[in-house]
């Protein structure tokens, strides 16, 4: 009630009249719904509530496989990757090391460019002040779309990486989980990045990470009663071999919510990486400086007296492969 009391108001300042008296005169004005003061102030407000829940927002998405950056509007932003390689030492000879082979470092660049997505939403003007309507729905409505499409860029870029034999070699490739997978990928990613064991950290879905309990041997059975009491309070260990876990959130797909309840990101991958700030994330996300989400509201002339929300994110995506990653893919078997 206070936000549409002082959104009338600045509309009436404008046009020379009183503030509003009460929340039933700005109810009943139904040309608020067509002043473009009034919409304005209040997209305004909308966005300037929304925009401080932004970072918690994106700092759910991908654990902390997904690195985030800011970019001045309109430009873009390389990333060097330093290269990963190291020199070789060959047999040689007091005075000879000339005739060893010469060895190069060579840098990437990996090039941000925001870009805009946008979703528009229909508003019934009594639907949204004639009958109280709580305006926090709609903000809730926009976050969770905001996040499934940040989510849907990860998974995109995840899938990316796993197709890509330049981004993921054969050695850092295993299917199923079991103690020898995860030993060998675990080593693989720690020689690689020349991070010891302690320094890594695995990421995946609550069904991915519960795959990770002992099963299958008599002394596996004894090892799962003794860590019974972790496994039913957190579902999945909490570290694996001095590694430890951290759940990727899922989300929907867009239109499945009521239907099949399609899950985005798949629920039989475990990605095993260095920890942030031991290496770089293997994925990086650009937002727009200012307001990475722009609301703009717009009125139409219809019979229900509808209000048109425009929402507006600019971003970009990309693989930052500097450091390498090990995917474990169908943990867990056929249809996890």
């Amino acid at each position: 009630k206070k936000l549409l009391m002082f959104c009338a108001a600045r509309a009436y300042a404008v046009e020379g009249r009183p503030a509003p008296e009460n929340v039933d005169q700005v109810k009943n004005d139904l040309s608020l719904a067509r002043n473009s003061t009034f919409l304005a102030t209040l997209a305004g407000i909308v966005q300037e509530v929304i925009t401080p829940v932004l970072p918690y927002v994106i700092s759910n998405v991908g654990g902390r496989l997904m690195e985030s950056t800011s970019i001045p509007l309109g430009q873009t932003k390389e990333i060097t990757i330093h290269s990963n390689d190291w020199f070789v030492f060959e047999d040689s000879s007091w005075g000879a090391s000339r005739s060893a082979s010469l060895n190069h470092l060579y840098d990437d660049t990996v090039t941000l460019n925001p870009r805009p997505y946008s979703c528009r939403v229909q508003i019934k003007w009594f639907q949204l002040v004639a009958n109280d309507h709580d305006i926090g729905y709609f903000y809730n409505a926009i976050m969770a779309g905001y996040y499934n499409r940040i989510m849907a860029n990860f998974t995109q870029a995840v899938t990316e990486i796993s197709a890509n034999a330049n981004y993921l070699p054969d050695y850092l490739k295993f299917t199923t989980y079991n103690s020898t997978n995860w030993a060998n990928a675990v080593m693989a990613v720690s020689a690689a990045n020349r991070l010891p064991r302690n320094q890594l950290a695995a990421y995946g879905t609550y069904l991915a990470l519960q795959q990770v309990l002992p099963k299958g041997t008599p002394s596996d059975a004894a090892l799962t009663y003794g860590l019974g009491q972790e496994w039913m309070r957190n579902g999945f260990l909490a570290v694996v071999g001095g590694v430890p876990l951290f759940e990727v959130e899922q989300a929907l797909l867009p239109g499945t919510v009521n239907t099949t309840g399609q899950m985005m990101f798949p629920n039989d991958t475990i990605i095993i990486a260095g920890r942030p700030g031991s290496a770089y994330a293997p994925i990086y996300t650009g937002f727009a400086e200012g307001s990475p989400l722009v609301v703009e509201m717009n009125p139409r002339e219809t019979g229900d007296m509808s209000i048109y929300i425009d929402c507006t994110a600019v971003m970009d995506t990309k693989v930052v492969m500097g450091s390498k990653i090990a995917v474990i893919t169908n943990v867990g078997g056929a249809g996890a």
